[in-house]
């Protein structure tokens, strides 16, 4: 166990800095970030969307596919369920309420009834409401539109490379 968590932050910190490089190259042009992460909707209140809009001083949201285990949140399987019961249509919401009452983020169906819900939380210098509001208009498919294509790109570029390195071609 202890090497898995030490693997996990290791990549974070790998992919923090990787996304910090690519924010400099891109500083002049970006206005928010939204990140394949979470935001304060994480057990110490401080995801990766914090991390890199603390870090570069840009806004940011955490759009997270799974919901990681915090302060008196009912698991994913649970919340699941209950979105499965009360969210109907695009846009509708489900508050990820902690123990003390706080609101750390929303499970939130992105598109038509029976998909399964994404889990939004503000990053750094973006209200809740406004990350809802900001993802909702970003997706045409489950995963709002910058994260799908930089995961399909991502794994095309991987794809290439596992290519090249199959025909020796690795440069």
């Amino acid at each position: 166990m202890k090497s898995q968590r030490c693997e996990r932050n290791l990549h974070g910190v790998t992919s923090r800095n990787a996304c910090k490089h690519a924010w400099w190259l891109n500083s002049r042009s970006l206005q928010i970030i939204l990140f394949d992460g979470n935001g304060t909707l994480h057990p110490r209140h401080f995801g990766v969307a914090c991390h890199l809009g603390v870090e570069c001083d840009i806004p940011t949201i955490g759009v997270a596919k799974t919901l990681l285990a915090c302060n008196g949140i009912p698991g994913e399987k649970d919340v699941r369920e209950m979105c499965a019961q009360h969210l109907k249509t695009k846009g509708d919401k489900l508050p990820m309420t902690e123990a003390d009452g706080h609101v750390s983020g929303y499970a939130v169906l992105p598109t038509a009834k029976g998909s399964r819900p994404i889990y939004i939380s503000g990053g750094h210098r973006v209200s809740l409401d406004t990350a809802v509001e900001v993802v909702l208009q970003c997706c045409i498919h489950k995963i709002p539109e910058p994260i799908r294509h930089a995961d399909l790109g991502s794994r095309d570029y991987i794809r290439k490379l596992q290519e090249q390195r199959r025909h020796g071609n690795a440069s």
